[in-house]
């Protein structure tokens, strides 16, 4: 709480590049079982997740990479749901 009133922009845009790397590199991971397959989908790979990441964070949601499992997907949700939390968090402050 202290942190947050002395300097909370600085630790907001943090939370918000440490959850862009790891929701990222989640995603990715939830991903990869389609890469085994070999039916010439777009590799699923780290800056793409990232940007599926911060497409959704920011409720954009450009279309273009989506998550295609359900695992993945379902990580979707908690991905949306924290992106909520946390850009409200930022657009207050």
């Amino acid at each position: 709480k202290c942190l947050l009133r002395d300097a909370p922009l600085a630790y907001i845009l943090s939370a918000l590049f440490g959850a862009t790397v790891f929701f990222g590199y989640v995603g990715m991971i939830c991903e990869s079982p389609l890469d085994r397959l070999g039916l010439g989908h777009q590799p699923y790979g780290f800056f793409n997740a990232c940007w599926v990441v911060i497409c959704t964070f920011f409720t954009s949601g450009y279309g273009e990479i989506y998550p295609k499992t359900p695992l993945g997907r379902l990580f979707g949700v908690f991905n949306i749901l924290f992106g909520v939390f946390i850009v409200s968090i930022l657009v207050v402050t």
